[in-house]
């Protein structure tokens, strides 16, 4: 299992999951201090969706709107969907199934400079 790291600025951690048969998922966060500290935590019920990748945007999504109601103007989110990260990041035009929400989150974070997004692969599950 990969432990929390120290970082300069708080962090979010943000994940999804996704019950396939149910078309139906979850999505949270919990942000902590630079010095590792619990701040504040999320959760939310997500329905009609449709795989793993569009719930783990959907967290980051609400990542966002999470940091973005709290104040917080510098902080990194973490998530453990390098396809995810990868595609937020990529200015190539996007024709998968979930570019909307891919698109969303980058007019978001163009209004937060402050906020970055990262890959942080987890040990102890296969991420996607």
């Amino acid at each position: 299992m990969k432990r929390w790291q120290v970082a300069a600025c708080p962090k979010l951690n943000v994940d999804g999951a996704f019950i396939s048969q149910e078309s139906n998922g979850g999505t949270g966060g919990i942000l902590r201090s630079s010095g590792g500290a619990f701040q504040a935590a999320f959760a939310k019920p997500v329905f009609h969706v449709n795989s793993a990748k569009q719930v783990k945007l959907l967290a980051i999504k609400e990542g966002l709107q999470f940091i973005n109601n709290l104040q917080i103007q510098n902080v990194i989110i973490e998530t453990d969907c390098l396809v995810a990260v990868q595609e937020i990041a990529s200015t190539a035009v996007n024709l998968s199934v979930t570019s909307s929400l891919v698109i969303d989150i980058q007019k978001e974070l163009g209004s937060m400079p402050g906020v970055l997004i990262t890959f942080a692969p987890r040990s102890s599950k296969g991420g996607t």
